[in-house]
């Protein structure tokens, strides 16, 4: 199998040698599990993540996970692709819930279209690609619900698409919680991503549980 593999890798690498380019095929051989992104061709390494992001994700997985564990979807994270082939694009983010409807477009390494939700958190080198670009390529391919957090300006924005096909910014409750509109019966309480020590699955839990019994 390594062999095989060797191969593969030897192929794309003479094929980026002879035209500079790169297919997404290619791009999956020589990128595999590395951190980075695939542009019409080109490759963009992403920046190392720290401390803070570490803990927002590590959050999130936890209570989008519990979701997707009673819905039958799947939420997965970096370095798993989302391929926009329309856009000829190859992006990574940060995390992604793939809904049940969904399933049949996951392969081993990539998602083949657009997630039901994506999440990005932001640093100062991606903050441009996030808001910007990838903010529009998402709009265009028809994720239905994104959200951006931003750790260091404390700041969480959340768009849902609306029936035209354009992001609609959505509330955030008096007390920083905000119900998912994609993920219906989710509601996230902002605060646990400035904590220093981020809150535990059981806190997590309960703290849906509630959500839930309040209906909020």
């Amino acid at each position: 199998m390594s062999d095989i593999v060797d191969f593969d890798r030897t192929v794309a690498l003479n094929k980026l040698r002879l035209h500079g380019r790169l297919s997404y095929d290619d791009f999956l051989v020589l990128y595999d599990s590395a951190h980075a992104e695939w542009l019409d061709g080109e490759v963009r390494i992403m920046p190392p993540v720290d401390r803070k992001h570490q803990r927002i994700i590590i959050t999130l997985l936890t209570a989008i996970g519990h979701y997707a564990g009673g819905h039958g979807g799947e939420v997965l994270t970096a370095p798993f692709q989302m391929r926009l082939q329309e856009l000829r694009r190859g992006r990574q983010p940060d995390l992604i819930y793939v809904g049940s409807e969904q399933l049949g477009q996951l392969t081993t390494n990539f998602l083949d279209g657009p997630a039901s939700l994506v999440v990005e958190v932001v640093s100062a080198e991606t903050k441009v690609t996030d808001t910007c670009e990838k903010f529009s390529e998402y709009q265009i391919a028809g994720v239905k619900e994104y959200w951006i957090i931003d750790p260091d300006d404390r700041k969480c924005s959340f768009y849902v698409l609306n029936a035209a096909g354009m992001y609609i910014e959505q509330q955030i409750s008096a007390n920083e919680k905000y119900a998912s509109v994609v993920l219906p019966g989710l509601t996230i309480d902002t605060r646990w991503f400035w904590r220093l020590r981020p809150p535990g699955p059981v806190e997590i839990m309960n703290a849906i549980a509630l959500s839930e019994s309040e209906g909020e």
